[in-house]
């Protein structure tokens, strides 16, 4: 509901934001937040688990930690990979995408505010991929997660899985082309 009220910082803030990064101007990105969370009642979040938890049945995931890994700059998939990950009740991890590395921390931050009991559970990171910590991070990175969401061209869903052990599992989301 925050980012669906006027008068609310979060979503001040996601308007002063994210033009910067989408290209889109303030007035559509007030539109696009309403256009994004107008479902997100209680009782539409009830019936989405419902429906998510058997369609996620592959693997349990109750109690492991979930790496997602950002790419590009739309608000909607970010914000729709954390909520289905913590449905999953897993620990998750958000490494924002090189372009738009604050809109899911400023997400993230919002939803802790408004459940603290998620402070333990969610956590979002960003590091510059060309920066000498940059493999010391992913070495980690790729010995802690269970299960990886990987937003990005296939060739980054490839290369990651590549990184994987046989316990691990990757849920890659590749090339995607639309128009309107």
């Amino acid at each position: 509901a925050r980012y669906r009220n006027a008068g609310d910082m979060a979503r001040q803030m996601a308007i002063e934001y994210l033009p910067r990064t989408t290209g889109f101007s303030k007035e559509v990105i007030a539109e696009g937040l309403d256009v994004l969370f107008r479902p997100f009642t209680e009782d539409a979040l009830r019936a989405w688990l419902a429906e998510e938890k058997p369609a996620t049945g592959v693997f349990d995931t109750d109690g492991k930690l979930m790496i997602h890994f950002m790419a590009g700059v739309l608000p909607p998939i970010s914000v729709v990979s954390i909520v289905r990950g913590l449905f999953l009740h897993s620990a998750q991890l958000v490494k924002a995408s090189h372009r738009d590395p604050v809109w899911p921390a400023m997400f993230a931050r919002t939803l802790i505010e408004e459940l603290p009991d998620l402070t333990d559970l969610l956590a979002v990171i960003w590091y510059n991929r060309s920066s000498d910590d940059a493999e010391s991070i992913e070495n980690l990175l790729f010995k802690s997660g269970d299960v990886y969401v990987v937003y990005g061209n296939d060739e980054t869903i490839g290369a990651i899985e590549t990184r994987l052990g046989q316990t691990q599992h990757c849920i890659g989301y590749g090339h995607r082309a639309s128009a309107c």
